[in-house]
């Protein structure tokens, strides 16, 4: 018996450089395919197949500690701020009352002044994107982002997860 464990063992071992090997563009020509296979599966076009890709990429909802969101080692958002805030490389940006939109594209070190002129490093460029609900950020670098609630949006969260909660074990919920 322990001799089979030992067999699969190198076989499986074996197998991994070949993994390793396969290209990129390998691994991309087999996500396409799986996602036009998902599409069909479900009766979807590539369109909507693309808008449920990106919200489940985006849409993540993050976790904030202290009233803070960390995106990397350089930029933190501070979510529960009265005011739209980031801490990038250790200095305080502040921006306009959480009630107005804004965006801001930051490299960790500097903030992006003029779209004709960069001056960021854009292989490193992360786009932070404050609304009264939540602030979004998207690092371009590794093609991830997130979100952070509010903390009015993650009260209404909170309680409307409560809510289907309590309807699940058959009680109601409060009226708001």
């Amino acid at each position: 018996m322990r001799w089979r464990a030992g067999v699969w063992l190198v076989l499986f071992c074996l197998g991994l450089p070949a993994v390793a090997a396969e290209s990129k563009q390998q691994r991309l020509h087999a996500l396409s395919q799986a996602r036009t296979q998902f599409a069909r599966a479900h009766g979807m076009s590539a369109a909507e197949v693309d808008a449920l890709t990106g919200e489940v990429l985006l849409n993540g909802e993050a976790w904030v500690k202290g009233g803070v969101g960390v995106v990397n080692r350089k930029i933190f958002i501070e979510v529960d701020a009265p005011v739209n805030a980031a801490r990038i490389n250790g200095v305080r940006w502040q921006g306009a009352p959480i009630s107005q939109t804004q965006v801001l594209m930051t490299d960790g070190d500097a903030i992006l002044k003029d779209p004709a002129q960069p001056n960021i490093d854009m292989r490193k460029a992360v786009l932070l994107i404050f609304t009264p609900q939540e602030v979004r950020f998207v690092r371009l670098y590794d093609h991830h982002g997130a979100r952070y609630l509010r903390p009015a949006e993650r009260a209404r969260v909170a309680a409307a997860r409560a809510c289907q909660t309590q309807a699940t074990k058959g009680q109601s919920c409060p009226s708001p």
